[in-house]
């Protein structure tokens, strides 16, 4: 199970715990398509996060959907960015801390607890969880049938719903979980999917998208990973087998979603049309040998950032086209805090907290920027041109992007 965003705020023993499972420079742990190390003369990376281009060439052999063997483009060197604060939005709940998720219209997505909600020694929650639209709350499950307080682990948004899960405890692995969707008013909350349809699966995504009406997530345990489609309006579930899948992301416009998985003897990079997610085209792909060179990071529009091997790479999905990200390799990159909106993706860079951090990002037209951030904790909400982190004077702050 990978690392989540939440929970945000924690207990003393337990933000240590979780700081050792998903500090800087830490892999994430195993999910089936693990990047394991692969021959490479890269040179160390340096604190700017450049670098230089290997010249041994060989690559764990990636092929295009077609069966084409990819090759290399020109290395890429980051552009050093420095984002500008634009604003902060206080959390709705008083002395809560607010976890972004994307943005919606302008607007942050985010979720918010209460601090005094969390009970580290039963490792359960007393008060509901509050959705957040900018400054006003616009969803909550409290007094729905059957709903228990809990925490929210990951929201999508469209113009026209707004689509979270809450799971019941901090362990999400061990936890009763929830969907429920609202109207961006946040009127109508209506839980849409729930564990026990599902055996009691647990929820195994860091994030979820919303595409052609229906939201997408991934569950279960490495092996037996399912991708799960559900209609806004709950009428029709798909689940789609994933083995080995790491996370699901909005690529193509509304159209489609780009995800992972471990089929036969290859690691796979597909694309599936929101309407028939079965129908799953590849995009690239690899041998699945015993060090697993192919996993996908992040992705937003038509361009997706991949680890393979010990490299760091950005494809385009569209143009067929890859590059290595030079002086970056993925144990640098905190994926459970990767977010993508509006055709851009960021990954925050050795995460930890320190007066202030760095993110990896892909723009829309995909250039690769190193972004520095205000000193933040957890996850990036992340737009065309804006970012928004959670501060560590607990509130959301955004910054723009050139």
């Amino acid at each position: 199970m990978r690392a989540r965003r939440p929970l945000l705020v924690l207990s003393l023993p337990m933000a240590l715990a979780l700081s050792a499972c998903t500090g800087a420079g830490t892999p994430a742990p195993s999910t089936g398509i693990d990047v394991g190390t692969a021959a490479s003369s890269q040179s160390p990376a340096t604190s700017s996060g450049t670098g230089t281009t290997p010249e041994d060439a060989s690559q764990p052999r990636l092929t295009w959907g077609s069966g084409q063997e990819a090759t290399w483009g020109e290395a890429v060197t980051p552009v050093t960015s420095m984002s500008t604060p634009v604003g902060t939005v206080a959390p709705v709940l008083a002395k809560a801390q607010p976890v972004g998720w994307g943005f919606l219209e302008g607007k942050v997505l985010s979720s918010q607890n209460a601090v005094d909600s969390f009970d580290a020694a039963t490792n359960s929650f007393s008060q509901h969880p509050t959705v957040a639209w900018g400054d006003r709350a616009v969803g909550t499950s409290r007094g729905l049938s059957d709903a228990l307080p809990g925490q929210v682990i990951a929201m999508a948004a469209t113009k026209d719903a707004v689509v979270w899960a809450e799971a019941t405890s901090a362990d999400v692995a061990a936890s009763s979980w929830r969907i429920y969707r609202s109207e961006p008013d946040g009127s109508d909350v209506t839980p849409l999917f729930a564990s026990f349809d599902v055996g009691d699966e647990p929820f195994a995504s860091t994030r979820m998208v919303v595409a052609g009406g229906k939201a997408f997530f991934l569950i279960g345990l490495e092996a037996s990973r399912q991708l799960v489609a559900v209609s806004l309006d709950g009428s029709q579930q798909d689940l789609v087998p994933a083995g080995g899948a790491t996370d699901v992301w909005l690529a193509g416009g509304e159209a489609e979603v780009l995800w992972d998985r471990l089929q036969g003897d290859e690691i796979q990079v597909v694309k599936s049309p929101a309407a028939k997610p079965h129908e799953a085209a590849v995009v690239l792909a690899a041998k699945a040998e015993d060090a697993a060179p192919l996993r996908l990071l992040a992705a937003s529009g038509t361009h997706a950032l991949i680890g393979t091997g010990d490299r760091l790479a950005v494809v385009d999905v569209e143009a067929k086209e890859l590059r290595q990200v030079a002086g970056f390799t993925p144990a640098r990159l905190d994926e459970g805090t990767a977010g993508a909106g509006g055709g851009r993706s960021a990954i925050r860079v050795d995460a930890g907290f320190a007066d202030g951090s760095s993110a990896l990002s892909v723009a829309p037209d995909g250039e690769v920027e190193l972004l520095t951030l205000p000193a933040t904790e957890g996850g990036l909400a992340v737009d065309a041109n804006r970012i928004a982190v959670t501060s560590t004077d607990k509130q959301l702050t955004v910054v723009a992007v050139d």
